[in-house]
């Protein structure tokens, strides 16, 4: 909503006939990015002289409604006593302010038919004839229809054009105009006095209704109109409101004069502001450009808000000189109301409540979160920016592709908007938050803050607070591209804030609507303390189907119908913080096409995990998963782990378990220090023929390497299912893909079948059939990881066996290992790296190896 202006020019006395207010500007927002482009214009049409076409004039048997006389009032502007009196039914109770009450706005429509009366080519001759046609022949049956007529008509008519005709265009419209006919408080004079600028809204509108029978009062005091900044001194403590002699206002309010009317609605007094109502200014396009670069226009429209508005709304930023007219038991105090930040109506008409802080001025030292509520059920339907500007340098967020100091999210489990703010300089700022539905082309201003930042200047000058990485938009979380695309996380409602303690984060996706296809996807990290090219190809993306829910490692233990899934692995370089920004463009669209912000992230690293450039590129082409529908069609199936990157265990359960049962510090110690330090220093700390008071655990896994390790011992099983009497030949090949060349490490693969027949080929065989008729046919394939901190690559052929295999077996599926580094001395070193190859590949190799010999021999 626009920002409004006094009715009240702040030279003129309260008493004294007003000036024509000015129209004031109005900051819109754009809704490309959230870049707020402050845009007003004066448009004067050139004035075309045309003959005045007038009204039917009203029967001559027609009468108007008795007047009701004015309210007297005293010496200083007050009223001596409302008729009818204000009574406690009119009021409402404190404790429905914005911020303790659940209460709704409920939006007020216009009377069309008045709306198009005021904007009509044809006018009434004067007063009866325009009461005619917009009240009494519609035979209203309340005041408060009345009313709404009478509000809609004079907010709708164009200031510049002429109420009534003039005394020659009235004779020619057989009218008879006596001079005097008319009491000076009528419409017949008001109205006219209002184009000429020598009367205003709130005098036309009381005598609007006074003339239609209706009880209606002028309400003088102060408001927050553009005169105004948060946080400014009303009222000095202890100083009143008026000057005990001369009766004037301090001079640092006098400039936010302002009156209103209050009106005796069928047996209620209510609150109106024609003058606000008058003067919205909404952004109109050129039609025929397209969205991005249509040309902005500033029109003028009816902004029913202040209709018959709420005291508990109105008082936030409309403040009466006589408690009685807040129409709120009990009234606030001037010093409250000059507390509160400059509410907006549309801070109403979104449902927003306040939240965090009740103040307009918030003091802090350089970082500020700030909430507002939301209602429950605009949760997925608003969207927010803000502005931040510091006062002598304007906004910190100028060129936002390279710096941005606040971003915002959305917190459904709080029902809240959370806005986040880096202050880089000590100082004042001033805040304006915006808001808009989704669908809506503009953001509206809801809420204004000033905030005060004590800061910390670093040495030399450095900024106090330190940017957000730079994104496209402010706010993380969902936009309404995912919303369009229906695009959600799993599990749903996924907190845009993550902290990494290990480098990595993954992050899955799917469709809202689970028949539907999941949006087609890509990604990007940017960060402020990494070089750009240390980001590239540090995302995986692959498509799986697995079971809902899914823990938050690859491994499937969810259970049910597989739905498909995009999961999303971001391998961050360096401790540090970062943002993610997810793109989605249709399913159904071809390459290329243009992809649009559909989910941000904030990332916070506590720990990097770099990668070498070679596995970077590997990793940027790599196709996981099955390679085309060979795998489906052959009938294979995912059985233990169906995401196709897999993540290897460091560490078991039971490693932690002791570190936690340790007793004191040093045994914690020694526990990383192997098991040899923990008995070498054991037998240091016990004194000779003396038993140790607490017996020091030790960890079975660390000494495995003294016991035999099982033949088919391993650090990975993936078990992989075919139908029945499915005869298939299948080969499982292992690479070391971390190193600047791939390695084969095949020999640390063991491929099995769950069930072998003698005359079957044995275990470990990379070309083994399963052509038996087992009940179940199910392949084990064990793996062993010859060292850590190691990315490999399964790569599994198949073909029928009935089909002439004489040449090359297609590739089927390709699995993605990440084996990370065993991090302390409770984790014990993976198999591989300390039994090494499966026996049965050893001995296969070495009778390979004599064999060719032997055959050289020859």
């Amino acid at each position: 909503m626009g920002q409004k202006l006094s009715c009240v020019s702040r030279n003129q006395p309260i008493e004294g006939v007003e000036k024509k207010i000015k129209k004031p500007k109005c900051q819109m927002v754009a809704t490309g990015g959230d870049q707020i482009n402050a845009e007003s214009a004066n448009q004067q049409e050139s004035a075309v002289s045309e003959k005045v076409i007038f009204l039917e004039p009203a029967p001559s048997s027609f009468s108007l409604p008795s007047t009701i006389p004015a309210c007297k009032k005293a010496k200083d502007g007050t009223h001596i006593q409302a008729n009818p009196e204000v009574t406690a039914i009119s009021k409402r109770p404190g404790n429905e302010m914005v911020n303790s009450a659940d209460r709704v706005h409920k939006e007020q429509p216009v009377d069309g038919e008045a709306r198009r009366l005021a904007q009509g080519t044809v006018k009434p001759a004067c007063w009866r004839d325009l009461y005619w046609h917009l009240v009494y022949s519609r035979s209203f049956k309340t005041d408060e229809e009345k009313v709404r007529a009478l509000f809609t008509w004079i907010c709708s008519t164009s200031p510049d054009m002429q109420s009534f005709p003039s005394e020659v265009e009235e004779a020619d419209a057989h009218k008879v105009k006596a001079k005097g006919k008319h009491k000076i408080d009528s419409p017949d004079v008001v109205l006219p006095r209002l184009v000429e600028g020598k009367a205003n809204y709130v005098q036309a509108f009381e005598s609007m209704l006074r003339y239609s029978g209706i009880p209606c009062v002028t309400v003088r005091g102060i408001a927050k109109s553009m005169d105004y900044k948060v946080g400014q001194p009303l009222v000095q403590k202890e100083e009143p409101l008026f000057h005990p002699e001369t009766g004037a206002l301090p001079a640092q309010i006098a400039s936010l004069q302002h009156s209103w009317n209050a009106a005796y609605v069928d047996g209620l007094w209510r609150l109106y502001d024609c003058t606000w109502a008058a003067q919205r200014l909404a952004m109109g396009t050129r039609e025929g450009l397209p969205k991005s670069s249509q040309a902005v226009t500033l029109q003028y429209e009816t902004d029913m808000f202040y209709y018959q508005v709420d005291p508990t709304k109105l008082i936030y930023t409309h403040y009466p000189f006589e408690d009685v007219w807040q129409l709120i038991d009990p009234p606030v105090s001037i010093v409250s109301f000059a507390t509160w930040p400059l509410l907006k109506p549309a801070f109403f008409q979104y449902g927003l409540h306040l939240f965090s802080h009740q103040e307009g001025v918030v003091a802090v030292e350089n970082q500020l979160v700030l909430k507002l509520k939301i209602l429950p059920e605009n949760i997925t339907k608003l969207l927010f920016t803000y502005q931040l500007n510091l006062e002598g340098f304007g906004n910190i967020d100028v060129g936002s592709s390279k710096t941005r100091f606040g971003m915002h999210e959305i917190a459904p489990e709080e029902s809240c908007v959370i806005f986040r703010f880096r202050l880089p300089k000590k100082g004042d700022y001033n805040l304006v938050i915006y808001a808009r539905h989704s669908g809506e082309q503009l953001f509206s201003d809801v809420c204004e803050y000033r905030v005060r930042a004590k800061g910390k200047e670093g040495e030399g000058g450095s900024l106090s607070a330190l940017p957000f990485p730079p994104t496209a938009q402010a706010n993380y979380g969902p936009t309404e591209k995912a919303s369009e695309y229906g695009l959600e996380t799993l599990p749903r409602g996924l907190p845009p804030l993550i902290k990494s303690p290990k480098g990595t984060v993954e992050i899955r996706f799917v469709a809202a609507e689970i028949e539907n296809r999941i949006p087609r996807l890509t990604a990007r990290l940017k960060s402020l303390s990494v070089k750009p090219e240390l980001l590239e190809n540090c995302i995986l993306l692959r498509d799986i189907e697995a079971s809902m829910p899914t823990t938050g490692v690859s491994v499937l233990t969810g259970m049910g119908p597989c739905v498909p899934m995009s999961v999303l692995n971001a391998y961050l370089p360096e401790p540090g913080e970062y943002a993610l920004e997810v793109y989605a463009a249709p399913s159904d669209s071809d390459e290329p096409t243009a992809y649009h912000l559909a989910w941000q992230f904030l990332i916070e690293a506590e720990a990097g995990k770099p990668l070498s450039a070679p596995l970077l590129s590997r990793l940027a082409t790599i196709n996981l998963g099955p390679q085309d529908n060979t795998w489906q069609n052959l009938g294979f199936r995912t059985l233990s782990h169906p995401d196709p990157l897999v993540r290897v265990r460091t560490a078991g359960r039971t490693g932690s378990e002791r570190l936690l049962r340790l007793k004191n510090k040093s045994q914690i110690l020694q526990r990383f220090m192997g098991s040899q330090g923990i008995h070498s220093q054991q037998a240091e700390a016990i004194e000779p023929g003396k038993e140790p008071s607490q017996p020091i655990e030790t960890n079975p896994e660390e000494e495995q390497g003294s016991r035999p390790v099982d033949r088919e011992a391993c650090d990975l099983q993936i078990i992989l299912g075919l139908p029945e009497q499915q005869k298939v030949c299948l080969i499982s090949q292992l690479v070391d893909i971390s190193g600047d060349e791939e390695e084969d490490v095949t020999g640390y693969l063991l491929q099995k079948a769950s069930t072998l027949e003698d005359d079957e080929p044995q275990p470990g065989d990379r070309s083994s059939t399963l052509s038996r008729d087992i009940p179940s046919q199910v392949v084990n394939l064990l793996i062993r990881i010859p060292k850590g901190g190691s990315f490999y690559k399964l790569y599994l052929y198949a073909v029928p066996m009935e089909q002439n295999i004489t040449g090359s077996i297609p590739l089927v599926f390709t699995y993605l290992i990440d084996a990370p580094l065993r991090l302390s001395a409770a984790e014990a070193p993976y198999i591989g790296s300390t039994a090494g190859e499966f026996p049965e590949k050893i001995e296969k190799r070495e009778a390979a190896e004599e064999a060719a010999a032997a055959k050289g021999h020859r």
